[in-house]
């Protein structure tokens, strides 16, 4: 049999096991759950996971880092930027006196 032939004559035999009843919104329930269960056994509508481009190392570690943030205060911030713009400014005045660009050619 091929799959929506197979489906059809699951439904049919699970069909006529449900006992109907007087009760409208239970025969309803029923079939919904019928079909609910030959659909994903015939479907497998389950999803499957993808695996992932990260390894298990990388994985782990941003869940440790995730878990356990870094604690950096204000101040520590303030000193590493304070560090690079010393750095930088102190470039410019060479650069003039060299002759390497910044402010115009000496001469």
């Amino acid at each position: 049999m091929v799959g929506s032939e197979t489906f059809q004559s699951n439904l049919e035999n699970r069909f006529a096991a449900v006992e109907t009843t007087t009760d409208v919104n239970q025969n309803l329930m029923d079939v919904v759950r019928v079909l609910r269960e030959e659909g994903t056994r015939l479907c497998e509508m389950q999803r499957k996971g993808r695996k992932s481009k990260l390894s298990e190392e990388t994985l782990g570690l941003m869940k440790e880092r995730r878990e356990n943030p870094p604690v950096t205060s204000i101040f520590t911030i303030k000193n590493i930027i304070m560090k690079y713009l010393r750095a930088a400014s102190s470039h410019v005045p060479h650069r003039v006196i060299t002759g390497s660009g910044g402010m115009g050619k000496p001469g």
